[in-house]
């Protein structure tokens, strides 16, 4: 180790070795001798990590115009992590174990592109940030879970949530009454409809969503459907819900179910409104 990079003070009693940061990823050394006389010595052996930086992040991630969004992505380090963002729309946060990105709201009408760097002095990485605006009306496709699968059709509008994250499904048919929450990862570029959401009241009836695992129907928040987002080529958007699992057995949709309480289980369900086994949501108009 270069003795300039290492400084030792004493404070009566104590001695304090301070060492600047290795940025190097290889790991160095020194000793330091500690001498009360010249009979009488100590020997410090010292050693130092290299640098280590872990992050997993894309290259490209999308988010969403409606309301503020955020990603959080798994980040290891012994050193000093900065991010230097495009435009002021975009932010960061680094703590111990993760990486924050935020951005703000679009107003402006129209897509927009950033990106933002991840460094370490040493190391950088860029992501590339899309934002877009998503909601519009959208044609819904799915089959039933009969064993003779049978078309169905739920058109319908997605409006905006509260925050980037949060979404609304409104099936015409039900003239606003109904809305089936749900929710964008920016991290992953994925929709999910989880179990147990809330989406209005319908015949002095609560509706929630139910879904289906196997032969199974799931109750459980944790019960979750999701499929990617994709642009299509004419500039629309699209998604299809045909991922997920719940203790080892496949999601394949859900049902929106009706309930004598607000409080989802097999002892009050009713009837089943919808069934969307596989529903792939295409944006035919924007707002």
């Amino acid at each position: 180790m270069d003795l300039s990079l290492l400084t030792v003070a004493q404070s009566g009693s104590v001695v304090n070795v301070t060492a600047s940061v290795n940025s190097d990823v290889q790991s160095r050394n020194a000793i330091v001798v500690l001498k009360a006389s010249e009979s009488d010595s100590t020997i410090v052996n010292i050693s130092q990590f290299g640098a280590r930086f872990e992050v997993n992040v894309p290259e490209q991630m999308t988010v969403l115009a409606h309301g503020k969004s955020e990603a959080t992505f798994d980040i290891m380090h012994n050193i000093p992590v900065y991010t230097t963002p495009s435009a002021d729309w975009i932010s960061a946060v680094v703590t111990d174990d993760a990486i924050i990105i935020y951005t703000e709201p679009n107003a402006t009408g129209g897509d927009r592109e950033g990106y933002i760097d991840v460094e370490t002095g040493t190391v950088s990485k860029r992501i590339e940030i899309i934002q877009y605006d998503i909601c519009g009306q959208y044609d819904v496709t799915a089959t039933d879970f009969s064993s003779r699968p049978k078309a169905v059709s739920l058109p319908g509008k997605l409006i905006g949530g509260d925050t980037g994250s949060e979404l609304l499904f409104c099936p015409d048919k039900y003239n606003g009454e109904l809305q089936i929450p749900m929710t964008f990862d920016a991290s992953t570029n994925s929709i999910k409809v989880s179990a147990a959401s809330y989406c209005g009241p319908y015949n002095n009836l609560y509706v929630y969503t139910v879904m289906v695992a196997g032969n199974t129907q799931r109750y459980e928040p944790q019960a979750i459907v999701s499929g990617a987002l994709t642009k299509t080529d004419d500039g629309q958007f699209s998604f299809e819900l045909n991922e997920g699992e719940l203790n080892g057995t496949a999601i394949s949709g859900f049902r929106l179910r009706t309930f004598t309480e607000q409080n989802p289980t097999s002892s009050n369900v009713k009837d089943v409104i919808e069934n969307l086994k596989y529903p792939k949501f295409v944006r035919v108009a924007a707002n």
